[in-house]
């Protein structure tokens, strides 16, 4: 039979304790399955008289895989509960069978020599119906569990559509039950691949303390699962001097040049223009803009033709955007005046650092030995993105850096994913973020998005010319907005609207 499951335990230590006044109780008839295989636990319960002879306490033992009861390295029974009394003509059987979250389908007792008073029960899960909406119609019975395979239902999902196990009960049902999930086609993304990234806490080391504190996010984002590639940057931008045949600041085959390479010799100020173009292609509210008069204008084209604020910001006779410049542009940078974020439009963004960081740890996040920039149990492993705890030698399988890239970028997805499903995080092209580059608050924070103002913006990732130290997820790098390198990119997420 198989082993005790961990939601029996749980369930098992929250049973009632009831007085108990004599020693003698009810039987019940003995009922057990003939088809033993399905049942997916079993409890033992040894009922033992008192010393004092006026009860029976309840001692609880997990059995193995073979039916024997679990011992200890000492060879003593390994109790899951202890001490708990029975009133008199309770049926010990009726109280075994009503465990939440499970069905008794058997059940033998009997009295043993030593006065122990032992009944086994032979369960079933209970079963769930999970059916999901909008975009598709299907549906699903099984076991509801930690490890309950979404696979065939994922398969059915449109692209740019998200369902994932956040969505479902987080508790085992009481009795077979039915949910329905409705995909979220409030935040449908238009590129293909975005991760929905639920809300929570990470750690993460101050600058100044190398302390680390708790980060937490509130909001449920989507991060796309890869980074944004020529093809898709090339649909509404150029490049810095793509006009000019003799320019270097544009793809090369030395670097890497195809529809599916990520997009590099990006600047931050034509990251976002980027964003808010491809929102208003989609018809989405973009998310930045910049103040004329009392005006907030989010059209890059209303930028260009504000020329005391965006002098540098161009378009080319074919309707591409690039920016114009050598140089940081202090217009744009204002606090005021300048390119800001309205945090509430749910159009497509740069990440911020902590989006960044904590989409990158993935589920490393909550392993205790994370401290907010390595692995406390070896100091000499690099955290990369898709690292687990136990794969510290495995970089080159989920980065392209200096070791591995052959110094040139390399088509995206071309490696493994981390645990959300997302592609080089670390390695292949560093990714601006939002932020305003500077020393991380000494305290616990909720939702920081950087300084309110600064010179430099922050890149998380490393990339290709990089050594695998600065492809860790804890690595930050900083640059002027206007800067762009053969290993500048930039990844998109979208807010949640409905969450």
């Amino acid at each position: 039979m198989k082993k005790l499951s961990k939601l029996v335990v749980l369930a098992l230590s929250a049973a009632l304790t009831l007085g108990f006044v004599s020693c003698k109780t009810e039987t019940d008839t003995e009922y057990v399955p003939t088809d033993m295989t399905s049942h997916q636990a079993a409890a033992v319960y040894h009922w033992k008289q008192n010393t004092s002879g006026v009860g029976y306490s309840k001692v609880t033992y997990e059995e193995d895989e073979e039916g024997t009861v679990k011992t200890d390295e000492d060879g003593n029974n390994v109790a899951i509960e202890t001490a708990q009394t029975v009133a008199a003509g309770t049926k010990l059987s009726a109280i075994a069978k009503t465990f939440y979250g499970f069905k008794a389908k058997g059940l033998v007792e009997s009295l043993q020599a030593d006065g122990t008073y032992a009944v086994n029960v032979y369960y079933d899960r209970n079963r769930v119906t999970i059916t999901v909406t909008g975009g598709i119609s299907d549906s699903f019975t099984g076991l509801y569990g930690s490890s309950i395979d979404l696979t065939s239902v994922n398969a059915k999902v449109p692209s740019g559509s998200f369902i994932a196990k956040s969505d479902l009960p987080a508790t085992y049902p009481a009795e077979d039950s039915s949910y329905t999930v409705t995909l979220d086609t409030a935040t449908l993304a238009d590129l293909d691949g975005f991760v929905k990234i639920p809300k929570g806490s990470f750690k993460r080391a101050s600058s100044s303390t190398a302390t680390a504190y708790t980060i937490t996010l509130t909001k449920v984002f989507y991060m796309c699962d890869h980074q944004v590639t020529q093809g898709e940057w090339e649909k509404y931008m150029t490049y810095y001097g793509a006009e000019d045949t003799s320019s270097s600041y544009k793809p090369s085959n030395t670097y890497g040049k195809g529809e599916n390479y990520p997009v590099y010799y990006v600047n931050w100020y034509e990251a976002v223009i980027y964003c808010n173009l491809l929102s208003k292609a989609k018809g989405l509210t973009p998310v930045y803009y910049i103040t004329v008069g009392e005006e907030k204008k989010t059209d890059p084209a209303d930028w260009l033709n504000s020329n005391t604020l965006a002098t540098n910001i161009k378009i080319t006779s074919a309707g591409k955007y690039y920016y114009d410049g050598t140089s940081s542009n202090n217009v744009l940078n204002n606090t005021t005046t300048g390119i800001l974020m309205d945090t509430s439009a749910n159009g497509y963004r740069l990440p911020t650092e902590a989006e960044w960081e904590y989409a990158a740890l993935g589920s490393y996040k909550d392993n205790p030995n994370w401290n907010g920039y390595g692995d406390s149990s070896d100091t000499s492993v690099y955290v990369f993105a898709g690292y687990d705890g136990t794969n510290a030698g495995d970089t080159g399988k989920y980065a392209w850096y200096s070791s591995n890239s052959s110094s040139t970028a390399h088509e995206v997805k071309g490696k493994l994913p981390n645990s959300y499903g997302l592609y080089d995080l670390s390695g292949n092209v560093w990714e601006w973020c939002y932020d305003w580059y500077g020393s991380y608050a000494a305290s616990d924070e909720s939702d920081p998005a950087g300084g309110s103002s600064g010179s430099y913006r922050g890149l998380r990732g490393g990339s290709w010319y990089n050594d695998a130290n600065c492809c860790t997820v804890a690595y930050r790098y900083d640059y002027d907005p206007y800067y762009r390198y053969s290993f500048f990119g930039i990844r998109l997420v979208r807010s949640s609207s409905a969450e």
